[in-house]
C-alpha cells in the first residue's frame, strides 16, 4: 500500500483535529486493508502509518500574495457564485483527484480564486483583455495550479484555453499527460492501446466532456490531426488545446481559427462572443520578445499576441518560478503597426500590449514541505533561528572530476571512462531505492539525473558508459553473496552518509522524522535485487529532436505506463535519465532521489531552471544526493538571496496596494558573474543602483593566496591597534567574550579601502562611497568594531594575535569554522551558506535599552510570522531579529564586524568582515548600492555618476 493511499484513506476516515487514540485505530484499520491487499506493503507497521498521517498533518502553507489593479472586469466572481447555479463541476472533479496535502488543496482553491476573479468573466460584452502573471517555485506545483484554473474557467464559461508549454515534444506531451488526467479525463493519444479510455478525472460521475485538439502522443501537438475548427466553436462544449511555442504550431493556429472570425473595423479578422483563456506555461522562456531593442517583434511573441488579438475577449496568464525576464517587459511599448503579415499577404492584428502583466502579479506560497533553494542551502529568512544548517546532501564535485573542461575555447576531451564521483552517485543511487522499497515505498518512481552537456553526442557517449556501468553493477548485486566488495561500498554509503544525514535531518526538522525511519542495514541489502532487475534496462537519454529530426538515442520519461499495474514490481519507472536542455526547463523526473549536475550558466532563469532537484521529497530527503560542482552551489545561494528578495517586493507591492504596472519591478545584479536572464530578453529594463540602507555585507568569498591573506591579517591588526586596546561590555551584566573598539567613520572607510575581498557584490569602492556620503550628512560617524570571539564552536581552533601599533595587546581568539576547504584547487575559501556572521551578532554594539527594544520589536514579528502560518519557528525568539536589530540602532552609528576564519586546512589568520549598517530615513538620498536591473519605475537615480 503506498503512502498517497494510507493518506487518502486516513483522511477519510479522520477528523480534522483526531485524537492519538484516533490515529492508532485507523492506523490499523489500514494494516488490515494492506493485508488485504497483499500488494507487497508488507513493510509497513502501526508507528509507520501514524507517522506519515501525523507528518503529513502538520504540513502547512502560507498564503499567497496577490498584487492587482481594479480597472474594469475584474472583481466579479462573488457576484457571479451568488447569481448563477454552476455547480464547478470540473473543479469539484479536479479537487477530488488531487493527492496533497490538505493545506496545498485549500491554497490552490484559493489562489486559482483569486486568479479568475482578476480576469474577467467570460459573458462580459465587448472586447476586452487582461493579463497576469503567476510566479510559484521551481518544480513546486505550478502545473497543479494551472490545471484547477483551467478547470474553473470552463466551468464559467471560457470556450477556448490554450495552454502553451515549452519548445520542446517531450515537455509539451507530458503537460497533455496532465491536462488529460486533471481536466479531459481520458487517454487522448490515438496510438495508445487505452485510448480514449477513463482515467483520472473522467472516472467521477457525470464528468463533463470536453473537446481536445491536441494528444498526448509525443507529437500530437496542434494539427497532429484533422480539425474542425467551425465545430468547436459552435460546440457548448469548451475545447482545450496544449501546444509547443513554436513558429509553425502557432501560425497554424492563428491561420485555421481565424477563417472562422468576421472582419472588424480595421479590415483584420476577429472571433467574437468566444472568450479565449491563454495559459502560458514557462512564461520567461520563448514568449518574451527578444528583438525588443530593435523595434521589432519576435516571432513566436508576434504569433501569441496576433492569436490574443484574434479574440474579441481574451485573457493571458503566464506561470513561471523564473520571472525575470517578464519583468522586463515594457508595459507601454511603441511598436511601428498594430499588425504582422505573412508571406502570403494575410494580416494579423497583434496585441499592442505586449505580455507584461499588466493587471496582476500572483507570489504562490509553497508549502512546508517544499525543499527550495533556501532549505536545500540553509539560507535563513529573518524569522528563522541564527543557525540553520544546510541540508546535509549535497557532495562537492572535485576538479579532477569534471566530465566537461571548464571555459571556452578548450578543447572537449574524449570521454573514455567514468570520474570516481558519478560511479559513486550511480551507486548511491541503487542504496538510496533500496531504502525507500524498505521503508514500504516500493510502487513509487525512482530516478537519478545527469546533466552535464548541451551536446547530444556528450550524451550519447555518457550513456554507453553508464549503461555498460550499471550493467555490471547489476550483474554484481544479483549475485551479491560473490562480491562481498560491492557489498561493502554500497553499505559504507549507506551507515557513512546516509544515516548522518538522517540524524541531522530529524534533528533540524522533527516534523519529517516520521517518515524517515532508518530500517537496519539488512532489510536495505534485501532489496537491491529488485532495484538492479528495475534498473537493469532503464538508463535512457533524453533529449528532444524537432519534428523533422530522426529521434536517434532517445526515450521518453513515461511514468504514466508503470502506475496501477496489477504486480507490485512492475509499478514505479526506475531510471536513470541523461540530459541537457529538455532536462533543464519543465521536464519533472518523479522520484529523484540523486542528481549529477555540472552545468554552467550566468544568468539565474538558465541556472534555477535547471535545478530539477528542488521540490518534493516526503519520506526519502535522507537518501537524496546532489552531485554539484562548488562554485555552481555559490551560484545558487546567490541567486536564491536574489529571488527572495525579489518575492519580498511582490510582497511590499501587494502591502502597499500598488498596481503592477505602476510598481518599480527590479531584480539583483552580480556584475560580472549572474544576470537575471539573456541579454536580449531585458526589453525596458535598466541598469541602477538602490541603497545600502539597512543591510547586512558579509566577505563571504576570499582570496587563498597567502600574500592577501598575510596582506589582510597585518592590516587589520595594525587597524586594531591604531584603536587602542580592547574593551569588554556587559549585556544585562553578563560580560561577552568578544572584544569591542570604538572608531570614526573615516578610520573604518580607510580599513575597508585596504582589505581585500573576493566577494563579487562588495566592491571596496561602492562601499566606501556610499558610508562616506553618509558621514558628509552626519550619518555612520560613530562605529562599533568586534573581533568575534567564537567559544562556542569546538572545532574552531583559537589563534594567539598580537596586534600591532601604539596599543599593542595580544589576544587569544576563537575561530569561526564557517565553511571547509574540500576543493584544494580552488583559488577561493568561500563560507557555507554564503554567510560569516549569524543575526545575534548584529545586536552586539546595542544597549540594553536598545536591545530590549529591539528583541521586543522581534517577538511581535515572529508572532505576527505564526499567526500568517509563515515561519516554521515554534518558540518564542530571545535573541532579537537583524533587521530589528538595524531599525533600533542610531543611524549615526555602523558596526564592523571582524571574524578569523578556520577552513579546516590548518591555515591560521584568515581575517574577514560584515558590515551591519542601520536604517537611514533619506528618500532624498542619490542611489548608490547594490546593482540592480529593473523596469524605470524601480529608480529615480539610474547610474550613479561617481561609479
Amino acid at each position: 500500500m503506498t503512502d498517497e493511499k494510507i493518506l487518502a484513506i486516513a483522511d477519510a476516515l479522520l477528523s480534522d483535529s483526531p485524537t492519538y487514540a484516533e490515529l492508532e485505530e485507523t492506523a490499523k484499520k489500514i494494516l488490515v486493508l494492506a493485508e488485504m491487499e497483499k500488494d507487497g506493503s508488507e513493510g509497513i507497521d502501526k508507528d509507520y502509518v501514524i507517522g506519515i498521517i501525523s507528518a503529513n498533518r502538520k504540513i502547512y502553507q502560507a498564503p499567497s500574495s496577490i498584487m492587482e489593479d481594479d480597472e474594469d472586469g475584474a472583481f466579479w466572481l462573488t457576484q457571479f457564485r451568488a447569481d448563477s447555479s454552476c455547480p464547478f463541476t470540473l473543479w469539484s472533479h479536479y479537487k477530488k483527484s488531487l493527492t496533497l496535502p490538505a493545506p496545498a488543496v485549500l491554497e490552490i482553491d484559493k489562489t486559482t480564486d483569486k486568479i479568475l476573479d482578476m480576469l474577467s468573466c467570460p459573458s462580459r460584452p465587448g472586447n476586452w483583455y487582461r493579463a497576469g502573471l503567476v510566479v510559484g517555485h521551481v518544480q513546486s506545483g505550478k502545473t497543479g495550479n494551472f490545471v484547477g484554473l483551467a478547470n474553473k474557467a470552463m466551468d464559467v464559461g471560457y470556450k477556448i484555453i490554450l495552454v502553451l508549454t515549452g519548445m520542446y515534444n517531450d515537455l509539451r506531451s507530458q503537460t497533455q499527460g496532465r491536462i488529460d488526467k486533471g481536466a479531459i479525463g481520458r487517454i487522448t493519444d490515438p496510438d495508445d492501446q487505452n485510448y480514449k479510455k477513463t482515467i483520472g478525472v473522467g472516472k467521477y460521475e457525470h464528468h463533463p466532456n470536453i473537446l481536445n485538439l491536441t494528444s498526448s502522443k509525443l507529437k500530437g501537438d496542434f494539427g497532429s490531426e484533422k480539425t474542425d475548427i467551425g465545430g468547436v466553436l459552435t460546440s457548448q462544449d469548451p475545447t482545450i488545446m496544449v501546444c509547443k511555442k513554436n513558429t509553425s504550431i502557432l501560425t497554424n493556429i492563428l491561420r485555421l481559427f481565424s477563417q472562422h472570425g468576421v472582419i472588424a473595423d480595421d479590415g483584420l479578422p476577429i472571433i467574437p462572443n468566444i472568450p479565449l483563456f491563454v495559459i502560458d506555461d514557462e512564461a520567461d522562456s520563448a514568449s518574451i520578445n527578444t528583438k525588443y531593442d530593435k523595434q521589432e517583434l519576435s516571432k513566436i511573441n508576434a504569433k501569441i499576441r496576433a492569436i490574443l488579438s484574434l479574440f474579441e475577449r481574451r485573457c493571458y496568464v503566464g506561470y513561471t518560478a523564473t520571472p525575470y525576464a517578464n519583468i522586463f517587459i515594457d508595459p507601454d511599448p511603441e511598436i511601428k503597426q498594430g499588425w504582422i503579415q505573412e508571406g502570403d499577404g494575410a494580416k494579423f492584428r497583434i496585441c499592442k500590449e505586449d505580455l507584461f502583466p499588466k493587471n496582476f502579479i500572483v507570489n504562490l506560497s509553497a508549502p512546508s514541505n517544499y525543499i527550495g533553494p533556501n532549505v536545500l542551502f540553509g539560507i535563513p529568512t529573518v524569522y528563522d533561528d541564527e543557525e540553520k544548517r544546510e541540508l546535509p546532501i549535497i557532495e562537492y564535485i572535485k576538479e579532477g572530476d569534471y566530465l566537461e573542461e571548464k571555459g571556452k575555447g578548450k578543447k572537449k576531451k574524449v570521454l573514455t571512462d567514468l570520474p570516481a564521483s558519478l560511479v559513486e552517485a550511480v551507486k548511491f543511487f541503487f542504496v538510496s531505492t533500496a531504502l525507500r522499497r524498505a521503508r514500504g515505498q516500493k510502487k513509487a518512481h525512482s530516478s537519478m539525473l545527469i546533466n552535464i552537456s548541451q551536446y547530444i553526442k556528450k550524451q550519447d557517449s555518457i550513456y554507453h558508459l553508464v549503461t555498460e556501468m550499471v550493467s555490471n553493477i547489476c550483474d554484481r548485486i544479483m549475485a551479491l553473496g560473490d562480491n562481498p566488495d560491492l557489498e561493502v561500498e554500497l553499505r559504507s554509503l549507506y551507515e557513512n552518509k546516509i544515516i548522518p544525514s538522517n540524524q541531522i535531518i530529524c534533528e533540524d526538522y522533527p516534523d519529517w522524522s516520521a517518515r524517515l525511519r532508518l530500517p537496519e542495514w539488512d532489510a536495505v541489502r534485501d532489496e537491491l535485487h529488485n532495484v538492479a532487475a528495475k534498473v537493469r534496462n532503464e538508463v535512457r537519454v533524453i533529449h528532444s529532436p524537432t519534428d523533422d529530426d530522426i529521434e536517434l538515442n532517445t526515450t521518453r520519461l513515461d511514468y504514466a505506463k508503470y502506475e496501477n499495474r496489477p504486480k507490485e514490481i512492475d509499478n514505479g519507472l526506475y531510471v536513470i535519465a541523461i540530459g541537457g536542455n529538455t532536462m533543464a526547463r519543465g521536464i519533472t523526473l518523479e522520484g529523484l532521489v540523486v542528481s549529477y549536475f555540472f552545468r554552467s550558466s550566468n544568468t539565474f532563469d538558465t541556472l534555477m531552471q535547471m535545478g530539477r532537484w528542488f521540490g518534493y521529497r516526503d519520506g526519502y530527503i535522507d537518501a537524496c544526493r546532489l552531485y554539484l560542482d562548488r562554485e555552481i552551489a555559490v551560484n545558487f545561494r546567490n541567486i536564491a538571496v536574489a529571488t527572495q528578495r525579489m518575492r519580498d517586493d511582490f510582497d511590499d507591492m501587494n502591502n502597499r496596494g500598488v498596481k503592477p504596472r505602476d510598481y518599480g519591478l527590479k531584480v539583483m545584479r552580480f556584475p560580472g558573474v549572474l544576470e537575471a536572464t539573456a541579454r536580449n530578453k531585458f526589453g525596458s529594463a535598466v541598469k541602477g543602483r538602490l541603497s545600502l540602507n539597512k543591510t547586512t555585507l558579509q566577505a563571504y568569498k576570499l582570496f587563498k593566496a597567502p600574500e592577501i591573506i598575510e596582506a589582510n591579517k597585518i592590516l587589520t591588526l595594525n587597524f586594531l591597534g591604531s584603536l587602542g586596546r580592547a574593551q569588554h561590555y556587559e549585556r544585562f551584566g553578563v560580560p561577552s567574550q568578544n572584544f569591542f573598539w570604538e572608531a570614526t567613520g573615516e578610520q573604518v572607510v580607510e580599513f575597508l579601502k585596504n582589505f581585500k575581498t573576493a566577494t563579487e557584490q562588495m566592491p571596496a569602492n561602492l562601499i566606501t562611497s556610499y558610508i562616506t556620503r553618509q558621514i558628509a550628512k552626519g550619518n555612520l560617524v560613530e562605529w562599533t568594531v568586534i573581533l568575534a570571539n567564537v567559544t562556542k564552536n569546538k572545532n574552531g581552533k583559537p589563534v594567539r594575535l598580537n596586534t600591532h601599533g601604539t596599543s599593542a595587546e595580544t589576544l587569544v581568539v576563537g575561530a569561526a569554522t564557517r565553511g571547509n576547504n574540500e576543493d584544494p584547487d580552488s583559488p577561493y575559501y568561500v563560507a557555507n551558506n554564503a554567510a560569516v556572521s549569524g543575526p545575534s551578532y548584529e545586536s552586539l554594539d546595542l544597549t540594553d535599552e536598545e536591545y530590549q527594544k529591539a528583541l521586543d520589536m522581534t517577538i511581535q514579528e515572529w508572532e505576527a510570522a505564526k499567526a500568517a502560518g509563515k515561519t516554521k519557528r515554534k518558540s518564542k525568539p530571545t535573541e532579537p531579529f537583524a533587521n530589528c536589530a538595524k531599525s533600533v540602532r542610531k543611524k549615526s552609528k555602523g558596526l564592523l564586524l571582524l571574524y578569523n576564519m578556520d577552513f579546516g586546512d590548518e591555515q591560521t589568520g584568515i581575517f574577514t568582515y560584515v558590515l551591519s549598517l542601520p536604517y537611514i530615513d533619506d528618500k532624498d538620498e542619490k542611489a548608490i548600492g547594490y546593482e540592480y536591473m529593473g523596469n524605470p519605475n524601480a529608480f529615480k537615480v539610474i547610474d550613479d555618476d561617481e561609479d
